[in-house]
């Protein structure tokens, strides 16, 4: 959870309105708000702004972190883990099974994977598909298996000419994780929309995916480097979507991972197959990078 104790924080609510200390700063992923901590809640924070003695309260699961004015804190321990910039670093990705684990983290979409919990093949081809969306965290929400079945031939008999086959009948089952993929920080919306302002030209560089019926692995394929341009742009619940038509690949929107001076990271899915594919593209307008840099 979050916020571990009402009652600690409780205490140190009132040490510190005792003793006059300074402001307290409420974190949430995109916003920081400075005010004074009057009442913490099992699910709530009241707190009061500088200017003015409305209270006004806010959800835990909202918080990463309350820095107080004594010097005490209180945060998430989803707030430190690394965020994902590349596909092969999918084994930061945090794997938690629990609501009260993933307080404070935003939403990028459910997905259905193949492989067992209780394997190691399993928990990598998770964390691998939630690295291909942007995520770092990824919480198990449930499992189901399913049965393959068919027929497989098999040679009877030999001949100089001729070949006699028997087919028999088989069935395996095979087990699939459903999940629900979040980021403890999504892309930085506002810096994102300076930079389409600009109108930037972007330069395909790399196609990856996850290939695997039963288990995953990253595979390179081969892409067409053709200077882009990102058409139009949306904000949904946080994350940032693009629209844009790249050579070779078969969608038009996107999901932005990641993206910074030098780059942005794209994602895009399958639905019908569960195939995940990342793009690598390059930022080709040198003013981009000048003006990310101030």
């Amino acid at each position: 959870m979050i916020l571990r104790s009402a009652s600690f924080l409780a205490m140190v609510i009132a040490s510190h309105l005792s003793s006059g200390q300074s402001p307290d700063t409420l974190v949430l992923i995109k916003e920081r708000i400075i005010g004074r901590v009057t009442e913490v809640t099992p699910d709530q924070v009241a707190y009061k702004l500088p200017d003015d003695d409305v209270v006004r309260k806010i959800r835990k699961s909202e918080l990463v972190k309350i820095s107080f004015g004594n010097g005490k804190s209180e945060q998430s321990p989803l707030a430190n883990i690394p965020v994902i910039t590349a596909p092969e670093e999918w084994n930061k990705v945090k794997i938690v099974e629990r609501q009260e684990d993933i307080q404070g983290v935003y939403k990028i979409d459910d997905i259905v994977v193949p492989g067992n919990m209780l394997t190691e093949r399993g928990r990598n081809s998770l964390k691998m598909a939630a690295a291909m969306m942007g995520g770092n965290i990824v919480n198990v929400t449930d499992s189901k298996s399913f049965v393959s079945t068919g027929y497989v031939s098999y040679p009877a008999y030999s001949g100089t000419r001729n070949t006699t086959y028997v087919s028999h009948p088989y069935s395996q089952v095979y087990q699939q994780i459903i999940a629900r993929v979040y980021s403890s920080q999504l892309p930085d919306s506002i810096a994102f929309r300076e930079i389409m302002k600009q109108n930037p030209t972007l330069r395909l560089m790399t196609h990856t995916t996850l290939r695997g019926r039963f288990r995953y692995k990253l595979v390179a394929l081969d892409c067409q480097f053709a200077d882009v341009k990102i058409v139009t742009y949306s904000i949904e619940e946080g994350n940032i979507f693009v629209q844009a038509r790249l050579p070779g690949v078969p969608v038009t929107k996107f999901h932005v991972n990641y993206f910074d001076n030098s780059r942005v990271i794209l994602s895009f899915r399958r639905r019908w197959n569960q195939k995940y594919h990342l793009l690598s593209l390059s930022f080709l307008s040198a003013n981009v990078s000048a003006n990310r840099k101030r």
